[in-house]
């Protein structure tokens, strides 16, 4: 699952610069002093149980779940249980053909996601409705004992990924978030802007289009619902659809809470997310985050810098 996201008007100098640092290094930017981090979130709930495992072998198979064709059966390739209580199973189809919907719903055309809420207790993982998993080794090779709620127990050995540092930044990103708004804008010789409640993509999409910008069809309704950041490097957005899109991602200059991030497979992510531009984060209070992401649209056969502000809440 590895390694292979607007800012306001008065902001605008800012806001039509690309995000990405050109000099930026992934750890770059200082940890208490950092202006951008004045404010510090609490720790999340299961941060201490934090952990990705990718698993060796390909002779795991984890059952289908209670709907088939959307939680098909898959070869365990991944395991990760996040600091904020979700945990994620993920590989490839184990069927020869994977079913159409769950390529829709669950992953990409080439692995399947599966995303529960857990607790923990020791170093046994359970998995609302899916059941336990345990993680049992020292240093970085790990033996998993995976005991689904249906089907046999299984085993599986695998290797701990590193995390990144726990500094103030990366600690307060690091969460499970909700999206309570959404801001859109884009200079088309004037600046336009709208603010949208939640972040249903469709809605915005049709925003843009009645200001002449043209993107390909998505889906009707289709809502972000959270979006999440690990310390192992991984970047998931779900949708009210029960839709995934899983990445990756790191800091180019941590000071200025720019991030670099890609996705796991060509048919992830949606139009408003386009990896090439790089994202921003502030935290403008301990329980919220603007999350900045953009992509390239094009009006009257130019190029413009779309970008999109999330406000993420913890």
């Amino acid at each position: 699952m590895k390694k292979n996201l607007f800012l306001t008007l008065v902001a605008s100098v800012l806001m039509f610069v690309p995000f990405a640092s050109c000099g930026g290094d992934d750890n770059g930017g200082g940890g208490e002093d950092d202006v951008k981090n004045e404010v510090i979130l609490g720790e999340p709930a299961t941060a201490q149980a934090a952990i990705e495992v990718e698993v060796s072998g390909s002779d795991v198979i984890i059952p289908d779940g209670d709907d088939p064709l959307e939680e098909p059966s898959l070869i365990l390739k991944t395991f990760e249980a996040t600091e904020d209580s979700k945990a994620i199973i993920g590989g490839p189809f184990a069927d020869f053909m994977a079913p159409a919907k769950a390529k829709r719903k669950a992953g990409s055309s080439s692995f399947v996601y599966r995303i529960y809420d857990y607790t923990v207790s020791g170093n046994v993982y359970t998995l609302k409705g899916f059941g336990t998993i345990t993680v049992e080794g020292n240093g970085k090779s790990v033996t998993l004992t995976i005991k689904p709620l249906s089907g046999e127990e299984l085993k599986a050995e695998g290797k701990v990924e590193s995390q990144l540092d726990a500094d103030n930044a990366t600690t307060n990103l690091c969460r499970n978030w909700s999206v309570s708004a959404t801001r859109i804008s884009v200079k088309l010789g004037v600046a336009i802007a709208q603010d949208f409640t939640g972040c249903n993509i469709s809605e915005i999409i049709n925003y843009l289009t009645g200001k002449g910008i043209y993107f390909n069809e998505v889906d009707d309704n289709l809502k972000v619902t959270n979006v999440s950041f690990t310390k192992a490097g991984t970047f998931f957005i779900t949708y009210a659809n029960g839709g995934i899109d899983m990445g990756s991602w790191r800091w180019t200059n941590k000071s200025n809470g720019e991030i670099a991030y890609s996705w796991n497979g060509a048919d992830m992510g949606n139009p408003l997310t386009s990896a090439s531009v790089g994202g921003l984060v502030e935290f403008p209070s301990k329980s919220s985050c603007y999350l900045s992401l953009g992509t390239d649209v094009i009006h009257d056969g130019k190029s413009y810098r779309a970008t999109m502000r999330l406000t993420l809440k913890d």
